[in-house]
């Protein structure tokens, strides 16, 4: 039971481009000007900070479950 509840928090954690980008093994400026604009990629979750604005947050599963999808296909 302690391993699936671990398995389903990491999958609801809240990333930033930084995690994305350590995640994806790419720099941050690449995570922001490559892959956080890709069609494809997940939505962010806009966590208010301000009245103006907030911070941008990505579900850890969704971008997992996203790099999956991506995989080489080797013919």
């Amino acid at each position: 039971i302690y391993d699936e509840l671990r398995r389903q928090r990491v999958s609801d954690d809240l990333w930033t481009a930084h995690d994305v980008a350590t995640y994806l093994q790419f720099s941050v400026g690449t995570v922001r000007n490559r892959v956080l604009p890709h069609p494809t990629f997940p939505r962010a979750a806009v966590i208010p900070t301000t009245e103006e604005g907030g911070s941008r947050r990505w579900v850890a599963g969704e971008v997992k479950a996203w790099a999956k999808r991506h995989r080489e296909v080797v013919r």
